[in-house]
């Protein structure tokens, strides 16, 4: 995985039925936060492992300051091996690296700013190529080389109003990517490219979300998020005389708008009810969606709790689904796919959780969807 333990603070896991505020997802949704670093000294780890040996540095920026900084970077230990000449595999090995950083900046008025990062980029060659001087038939002989990479970066800014709410709201890009490069070897012995593709997704986000204590038992939230996305996709492939001809070759961008407005209430101290909608608004085929979601989590003896969540889910496809060329009878190319409404989903999900101990639960979830 490209998230290192290292980094990960307090996160939220949602199988199902998830709240409001979460969007674009038709299973489930995994919140991922960055844990700050250490403001009262500076500390170092170092790990190794089977895959991946791992450098891990955070502190304060300085004496007083409430600032920090937290970076992990990562290698793959089979790679390092490889270029150390130890024999690991007579073919393909993982070889992968990656970073992740965040930087804590509170100040006394204007609100706290964290820069964080994550990203890491990999490639796979695997390959089999027959010696010319025995037996073995050429034409047997390819490479399928594969490169992927990713990265998610942004500036979040946390600001209290009051001592009831605080207005939070971040900024992002992130893009993933992959190319493929697979050859072919001839009766000659000679590789040919056979197939090349190359794919580029992009997001650019703004989200901003406003959360008020209205009272010990009543807590509103109301959140907006902006979409850009779009994406690149080229591929092409050889003819019989190994020469390149295209196969795909788009492009394409769109928008989605999302809001959502939800509230928690607690009956008892034992009673908590979530309820909320979310808003959609996909750009590309004109779609709307309005979602209600409601949960609600019953505390029981013996450190016992019994939960249900009901939702409406959606989510737009891949955005090269849209944008497939077709031709038609009369040799000229459209796009079926343009107008494609969202996916819909409808979630019911009870649970049931005993807690072990202090590190230890046991949960059961059913659904039905």
């Amino acid at each position: 995985s490209i998230l290192s333990t290292n980094m990960i603070g307090l996160s939220d896991f949602y199988t199902g039925a998830f709240p409001a505020e979460y969007g674009a997802s038709l299973s489930g949704i995994f919140d991922l936060k960055f844990r700050n670093g250490n403001n009262q000294q500076r500390e170092y780890a170092f790990q190794a492992g089977v895959l991946g040996m791992e450098f891990a540095a955070e502190g304060p920026f300085k004496k007083g300051y409430d600032g920090s900084y937290l970076i992990n970077y990562r290698y793959s230990t089979f790679a390092l091996m490889d270029q150390l000449n130890f024999e690991i595999s007579q073919n393909a090995l993982p070889n992968y690296q990656d970073l992740s950083y965040k930087i804590n900046l509170p100040t006394k008025r204007a609100g706290t700013f964290s820069l964080w990062a994550i990203g890491g980029m990999g490639d796979d060659d695997e390959k089999y190529l027959p010696d010319s001087t025995t037996s073995e038939n050429p034409e047997n002989g390819y490479r399928d080389y594969t490169r992927t990479g990713m990265y998610a970066m942004g500036l979040s800014h946390t600001i209290f109003p009051d001592d009831q709410s605080y207005l939070k709201t971040v900024v992002s890009h992130s893009m993933s990517g992959s190319t493929n490069h697979y050859y072919q070897m001839d009766s000659l012995g000679i590789l040919h490219t056979n197939w090349y593709d190359e794919m580029q997704n992009k997001a650019f986000r703004i989200s901003t979300l406003y959360n008020r204590k209205v009272s010990s038992k009543h807590t509103l939230r109301a959140g907006l998020i902006y979409n850009n996305l779009n994406y690149s996709y080229f591929a092409e492939q050889a003819e019989a005389d190994w020469t390149l001809s295209p196969v795909l070759n788009s492009d394409g961008s769109t928008m989605l708008f999302q809001g959502y407005l939800q509230g928690k209430y607690k009956f008892t101290e034992k009673v908590l009810m979530t309820a909320g909608l979310h808003y959609a608004y996909f750009h590309q085929s004109r779609d709307h969606s309005l979602e209600p979601r409601l949960g609600l989590q019953i505390e029981l003896p013996k450190r016992q709790k019994l939960s249900f969540g009901f939702g409406h889910h959606s989510k737009n496809e891949n955005l090269p689904v849209y944008f497939v060329e077709q031709q038609g009878d009369d040799g000229s190319l459209f796009m079926p796919n343009l107008d494609l409404k969202m996916i819909r989903s409808t979630h019911y999900v009870a649970g049931y959780d005993l807690m072990f101990g202090k590190d230890m639960h046991f949960k059961l979830e059913t659904y039905y969807q």
